[in-house]
């Protein structure tokens, strides 16, 4: 059968004309669609000033008990006005007619700078180091004359912090000049637990970290070879410290005219959630093995000594961390963050930390 072909009727044609031109005068007469404004970008994670800016909570402080064996040595302590506020944790060098200071501006960064032994900043001398995810400070003289900064490291997890080290002065070529140099892993990785302070020394051209206070550990270090730190002696002994927490080490040891080195520890108590941290003085020998010989029964820098405002872990830490110490003649100065807030420096006397070996008075 052939296929018609089908026609619209004039009627059709008419009405489809017509309800064509009736929807564009609807569109002509709706009022112009208006732009949406642009959705706002997903910034970049902030940067580390930007998180260390946040306000802090008020939270009140927990309150322990008197304690006579929490004593603050008679000293003189001076706040460094540094360019980033909440700036803490510094380790200090004598380099003779002036110091090196490196501290920690952020907690991720470090930055260096000199200042005299009044503590005044060279205003001029700031260089940030391209480290990252570094924490808490040393500084050394090498045999050689270069620095070396030890740090503790992690990368994708804390619980992979270890001890790594850079030079960043080499005095043979200049004493202005701080630039990153040569860098290390200082702790061996068969060491599978969490790694930080470690305090170093030099004795009879031997670069020594102790990484442990009690059993007292201390590895050896040569960075002309360019390998590991290796364990070489290790003394157990029973320090007469009050609190029963683990004592974590702090400062570089220093020689005294006596002959034995004098270091510095801390430990951490926990106080109603808020984490104490009491400072103390132990003496070790001058010479290998480097057995401990006493350990001060108070304190030469309480927790109670903290008395920053919070800019960061307020509520979390009342804490005076130090990390760098000298001593010359009489004379001890111990550089430290008070509270994970700003910079300090204290200066005190072989005499007052003796006083931290002896007993404490009742009822003081």
């Amino acid at each position: 059968m052939p296929r018609r072909s089908i026609a619209s009727s004039d009627k059709t044609k008419q009405l489809i004309q017509q309800a064509l031109v009736a929807k564009t005068l609807r569109n002509r007469q709706r009022p112009a669609v208006q732009p949406r404004p642009p959705v706002p970008q997903r910034q970049h994670q902030k940067t580390v000033a930007q998180r260390n800016e946040r306000p802090q909570r008020i939270v009140p402080q927990a309150v322990r008990p008197p304690d006579n064996r929490l004593y603050a040595v008679e000293s003189s302590i001076k706040r460094l006005d540094l360019p980033e506020v909440g700036s803490f944790n510094a380790s200090i060098l004598d380099l003779g007619d002036r110091r090196l200071m490196v501290y920690r501006p952020n907690e991720l960064e470090l930055v260096a700078c000199f200042i005299d032994d009044k503590h005044e900043i060279d205003r001029g001398s700031f260089v940030k180091l391209p480290l990252l995810k570094v924490a808490d400070p040393r500084l050394t003289l090498m045999p050689d004359n270069r620095v070396l900064l030890s740090y503790s490291r992690y990368f994708h997890s804390v619980t992979l912090e270890h001890i790594a080290g850079s030079v960043i002065m080499d005095l043979n070529k200049s004493k202005d000049q701080i630039r990153l140099g040569e860098s290390y892993r200082i702790s061996p990785k068969n060491l599978t637990q969490r790694q930080k302070n470690w305090m170093p020394f030099v004795h009879e051209g031997i670069i020594y970290f102790v990484a442990s206070v009690s059993p007292h550990e201390v590895y050896e270090f040569n960075p002309n070879l360019r390998c590991e730190a290796t364990r070489a002696f290790t003394s157990k002994w029973a320090p007469r410290w009050f609190y029963p927490s683990t004592m974590r080490g702090n400062t570089n040891a220093c020689l005294m005219g006596d002959g034995n080195y004098l270091c510095t520890f801390h430990t951490a108590t926990d106080i109603r959630g808020t984490l104490y941290y009491d400072n103390g003085f132990y003496i070790f020998e001058g010479k290998p093995p480097f057995r401990p010989i006493d350990c001060a029964r108070v304190t030469y820098l309480p927790a109670e000594s903290a008395v920053e405002p919070h800019f960061r872990k307020a509520g979390i830490i009342r804490c005076n961390f130090p990390c760098g110490m000298i001593i010359e003649g009489d004379r001890v100065t111990i550089s430290y963050g008070d509270n994970d807030s700003c910079v300090k420096i204290m200066e005190t006397t072989i005499q007052e930390v003796r006083k931290t070996f002896e007993e404490a008075k009742k009822g003081g």
